[in-house]
């Protein structure tokens, strides 16, 4: 409660480093696209589809992507309007920049953009935001063009994940046509986020809202394309339709899995966010000691909840914030660096996060 010194005048001290770090939504998706209405290169909040019609109108290209994608259990969009370049190509550029100021995004995807320049792009902004792609196959593509598609995109660290085929809906004025995957996959990311967590696989869930995949794939077809690093829409008998393998395009096999991959940003974002309050800090032993213990808290509840493997928490993870992981001029010009090890395959085998925050000087 603020202490009240004069009439009117009083000084409320604020605790920001007694909330405990929490998980944040990383499925939040920005789509990026051509649409009817709305300001090329802003990105606009978009939380039904009632919300998309009216910034963008119903008759926007990347409309029934949208639709599905709410359909399909996602909760919050950003879409960016884009135009096309002379080449024919979208143009993300302007978008992507306009992103980078926009808290909260957690998976973008272009609905229906599958030329190799305009895909590496968005990779590329992924990896580097810790944000996730999803891509679509490209329209009309057989198991062996997609398959090539995916040898034409490279990600170091599996920051995007391809799909294949596309989509059929019912158009109540077209009739039946086709629509590109990723506005139904992105709004399965959310909802396997919400049911079951974001180290969970987005896998072997029912596709809402579609006819069925442009193309039926059988079980040999869709463990080829797996390992090629292609997931797959499939209609299994009884079962319905269902999205089929959760792998990235990564190079290296380390970071292959969706559920890894999405697992290391939601830590690595979670703790960012949650360790913002050291900025009012001085870079010194005691906010070292703070911040350790809150990032310990989090990582425990997280091995608690199943999310980082091992016997006990030595094994499932390790937190270092001292002279180890900083230099003194880092110290001096007020660079908090904090080194996290999870484990989130095997027990006590770690992947590394770095992160950085500002501080009050050392």
């Amino acid at each position: 409660m603020p202490v009240i010194r004069t009439p009117g005048v009083y000084v409320e001290e604020l605790n920001l480093q007694s909330k405990p770090i929490e998980n944040i939504d990383l499925s939040a998706t920005a789509f990026i696209g051509e649409t009817v209405l709305g300001a090329e290169g802003r990105p606009v909040e978009v939380k039904c589809w009632n919300d998309f019609i009216t910034n963008f109108g119903a008759a926007s290209k990347i409309g029934p992507s949208v639709s599905l994608f709410f359909q399909n259990g996602g909760r919050k969009a950003y879409v960016i309007k884009a135009s096309r370049r002379s080449n024919g190509i979208l143009d993300v550029q302007k978008t992507l920049e306009g992103l980078e100021q926009v808290a909260g995004v957690g998976i973008i995807t272009a609905p229906g953009e599958a030329s190799p320049e305009m895909q590496q792009a968005l990779i590329d902004h992924c990896e580097r935001m810790h944000h996730f792609a999803i891509l679509d196959g490209a329209a009309g593509a057989d198991n062996h063009a997609v398959k090539e598609q995916r040898t034409e995109l490279h990600s170091a660290k599996g920051s995007a994940a391809l799909y294949h085929p596309w989509l059929k809906i019912n158009d109540p004025s077209k009739g039946v046509v086709l629509v590109p995957p990723s506005g139904a996959i992105a709004g399965i990311y959310a909802r396997s986020d919400l049911d079951r967590g974001v180290h969970k696989a987005p896998a072997n869930l029912v596709v809402k809202g579609i006819l069925g995949p442009e193309r039926s794939i059988s079980s040999a077809e869709s463990e080829g394309l797996s390992t090629a690093g292609v997931n797959v829409v499939r209609t299994l008998p009884g079962r319905g339709t269902r999205v089929w393998g959760a792998r990235t395009i990564a190079d290296d096999p380390e970071w292959k899995y969706v559920g890894v991959r999405r697992t290391i940003d939601l830590i690595h974002s979670s703790i960012t966010e949650g360790t913002k309050w050291a900025v009012f800090e001085p870079n010194d032993q005691r906010l070292w000691s703070k911040v350790s213990v809150a990032i310990t808290d989090y990582l425990e509840r997280a091995w608690r909840d199943g999310v980082l493997m091992g016997a006990n928490p030595q094994e499932a993870f390790f937190v270092r914030c001292d002279r180890s992981t900083m230099t003194q001029n880092d110290i001096d010009e007020g660079r908090l660096v904090v080194l996290i090890g999870v484990a989130v395959q095997m027990p006590a085998e770690f992947v590394t996060i770095h992160v950085v925050q500002r501080t009050g000087k050392g």
